[in-house]
């Protein structure tokens, strides 16, 4: 074989390499930007029952509806006597926290510790703010003994971390709270 023919060879498969590494780049790329695209388009849910239907999607931000039901049911979980934890919207720590404030409410401040002389406390939910890293949320602490009952202001911070949607409804779980101190020369 000349020189001349194979140096032909090897330029045509230098050219056929180039050009196949080319349409491979390009069929990359356009893979890539068509998966993206697919990855960010909004999920098909359908509804099963008797008859299948495509189900509506809503948004993922949470509106100040669902920011209230949150903590509404937060808070009656981690401070109301009556209501068992479920789970799901507050930490572990918030939990234990509840345990050991529930088990002094019952234990150490009732000296008569019949069923009808039992000391609960409910806190009522009314409204909420948003600060730079908490919820500054306005309630009302309300203790029971028996008959007599109490209540004041109970104001509070919340500190809420996001999570999974599967994880509970909201995607949020309560991580903190703690109440906030009038300033005493503050009248209201």
């Amino acid at each position: 074989m000349r020189f001349y023919t194979a140096w032909m060879n090897i330029t045509w498969q230098n050219i056929t390499l180039r050009v196949v590494s080319l349409a491979l780049a390009l069929c990359t790329l356009s893979l890539g930007f068509l998966s993206a695209k697919l990855a960010l388009k909004d999920p098909v849910v359908i509804e099963r029952g008797c008859v299948s239907e495509y189900g509506a999607i809503g948004s993922s931000s949470r509106s100040e509806k669902e920011l209230s039901a949150f903590l509404k049911q937060a808070l009656e979980e981690r401070f109301n006597s009556q209501v068992p934890m479920v789970g799901g919207l507050i930490s572990d720590s918030e939990r234990r926290v509840r345990e050991r404030e529930q088990a002094e409410l019952k234990n150490n401040f009732i000296k008569d510790r019949s069923e009808k002389n039992k000391l609960e406390q409910v806190v009522i939910y009314r409204g909420f703010s948003r600060s730079k890293d908490a919820y500054l949320v306005d309630a009302l602490r309300v203790l029971t003994v028996g008959e007599i009952t109490t209540s004041f202001h109970f104001p509070l911070k919340l500190k809420v971390v996001t999570v999974s949607r599967s994880r509970n409804p909201y995607g949020l779980i309560l991580e903190e709270s703690t109440v906030v101190m009038r300033e005493k020369g503050k009248n209201s």
